[in-house]
C-alpha cells in the first residue's frame, strides 16, 4: 500500500467532498466558538511552547552515502549512513546540529523484504529500532527538537477488511519499540490520524500531542493536501480537544504551537489558538486551486502558502507562492517562473513549500521537483528581500536545530 496513487481528478474531488466524521473530542467549558467559512475554531487555554527555529535541513543528496545535514548557508555539517531509504523519508536529529558527529539520527526506511523499518544511525552504524509487518505502513514521523523523543503513525487494514486502523505511538528511541499506541482510530472510510507536534511541560517532558486527520490512498498533484481538523491529546487524561473542525483543511501548527494555518472555501486562514483571533487572505481571482501547504514563520510573524490553477498531470499547472504577515498584510507573491532559474531544472517544475528556517532574515524553504526527470533541489526564499537561492540538491527529509 502506498500513500500516493494516480486517480482522475473527478474521483479525487468526489472523495474529498465526502468530509469524514471527526474524532470525538472534548470541549473545554467556557470555550468561545469562532466560525469562519465552513471551519469551526474552538480556542482553549494551554501552556505556550518555546519557539524553536530550525537552522539546517536533512537532505538525501544524490551520490552521498546517506542523509546529509545542510546548514542554512548551504555548507554540509556531516552525513549519516543509511540503507534502503524510502522515496519520501522522514528523519529526526536527536540533538543539536552543532554536535552532528555525535548525535544519533532516526529515520524511516525499508527492510530487505520491503517492510517498513524505523532505523537509528550513528558513526557509521545503522540499527533497526522497529521492523513493521508488511501489512503496516508508517505514515509519519516527528520529534521534539534536539531530543531523542519521537512520535510516529501507522495505518493497516482491519482483519475483517471492513476499514482501516490508524495509530500514533510516542516515546524515547530507547523504548519506542515497545511503546503502546497513545491514540487509535478505526474507521470504515479512508480517514487516518497523523501526528503534528509534541507538547512539552517545563521539564521538556511530553504531556500532549497535536494531531490531524487525512484521507488514505488519495493521490493527486502537488496542489493536493487532504488533511483536515486539528486536535490535542492530553497524555495525562487521554482526552482529546478539538481546535479546528473537519471543515478546516489543515496545513500547519506554528513551532510555538500558538497559531494554526488552514485553507477553507478558497481563503487562507491563520488563527491564534488561545483566543480565536483570525487573519485571512482570499485566493487570487485568477486562481481556482488552493490555498495549500501553508507554513507559519518563526516568531509567529509570517505565513506562506501555495495557490494556483491547472493540473500538474496535464502540464498546465501554474502555482504561486504568497506570503503575508499575521497582522493581515500581504508582503510577497512569487509565481512559479521565479523559481525556474535558481532551481536549474528546466521550465517544467513543481513547487512545494516545506517550512521556515533562520537566516540573516527568515527563509521559507521550498522543494522544487523536475517534471521530466527524477531530480529535486531545495531553495530558500528570503521573505524580506525576495532573494531566491540554492540550498542543496536532493530530497528533503527534515529540519534540524542549533
Amino acid at each position: 500500500m502506498k500513500t500516493y496513487f494516480s486517480f482522475p481528478l473527478l474521483v479525487l474531488l468526489l472523495l474529498a467532498a465526502c468530509v469524514p466524521a471527526a474524532p470525538t473530542p472534548t470541549v473545554s467549558p467556557g470555550s468561545t466558538l469562532v466560525t469562519v467559512g465552513s471551519c469551526l475554531i474552538t480556542p482553549h487555554d494551554y501552556a505556550r511552547q518555546e519557539n524553536a527555529v530550525p537552522h539546517a535541513v536533512l537532505v538525501n543528496v544524490p551520490g552521498s552515502e546517506g542523509l546529509s545535514l545542510i546548514w542554512r548557508d548551504g555548507s554540509s555539517l556531516g552525513t549519516w549512513q543509511t540503507r534502503f531509504l524510502i522515496r519520501r523519508t522522514n528523519a529526526h536529529l536527536t540533538g543539536p546540529a552543532s554536535e552532528a558527529q555525535t548525535v544519533p539520527l532516526v529515520f524511516l526506511g525499508s527492510g530487505e523484504n520491503s517492510s517498513s523499518q524505523l532505523y537509528v544511525s550513528l558513526a557509521g552504524q545503522i540499527d533497526s529500532l522497529i521492523e513493521f509487518p508488511t501489512t503496516v505502513t508508517v505514515t509519519g514521523l516527528i520529534g521534539i527538537p534536539k531530543t531523542p523523543v519521537v512520535a510516529y503513525s501507522t495505518v493497516e487494514p482491519l482483519a475483517d477488511g471492513s476499514g482501516l486502523r490508524s495509530q500514533i505511538f510516542l516515546g524515547d528511541i530507547q523504548i519506542i519499540a515497545t511503546a503502546k499506541a497513545i491514540q487509535t482510530e478505526e474507521n470504515s472510510d479512508s480517514r487516518i490520524i497523523l501526528p503534528v507536534s509534541i507538547h512539552r511541560d517545563l521539564n521538556n517532558t511530553p504531556d500532549g500531542l497535536w494531531y490531524t486527520t487525512s484521507l488514505w490512498g488519495i493521490g493527486g498533484d502537488s496542489m493536493v493536501d487532504p488533511r483536515a481538523g486539528l486536535y490535542y491529546l492530553d497524555l495525562g487524561t487521554s482526552e482529546s480537544m478539538e481546535f479546528l473542525s473537519q471543515g478546516c483543511n489543515f496545513s500547519d501548527l506554528s513551532t510555538g504551537q500558538n497559531w494554526a494555518a488552514w485553507g477553507s472555501d478558497g481563503v487562507m486562514y491563520a488563527a491564534d489558538l488561545h483566543t480565536g483571533q483570525t487573519v485571512s487572505f482570499p485566493r487570487l481571482a485568477s486562481n481556482d486551486r488552493g490555498p495549500v501547504h501553508a507554513f507559519i514563520g518563526p516568531g509567529d510573524g509570517y505565513v506562506a502558502w501555495l495557490e494556483g490553477k491547472g493540473l500538474e498531470w496535464d502540464g498546465n499547472l501554474e502555482t504561486m507562492l504568497r506570503i503575508g504577515t499575521l497582522e493581515g498584510t500581504l508582503i510577497g507573491e512569487y509565481p512559479l517562473f521565479a523559481f525556474v532559474g535558481p532551481a536549474g531544472l528546466g521550465e517544467e517544475i513543481a513547487l512545494v513549500p516545506l517550512g521556515w528556517m533562520a537566516s540573516e532574515n527568515y527563509n521559507i524553504v521550498l522543494a522544487v521537483y523536475s517534471a521530466s526527470e527524477d531530480r529535486a533541489v531545495l531553495l530558500g526564499l528570503d521573505a524580506n528581500t525576495g532573494q531566491i537561492s540554492m540550498l542543496s540538491e536532493g530530497a528533503f527529509a527534515g529540519f534540524a536545530y542549533p
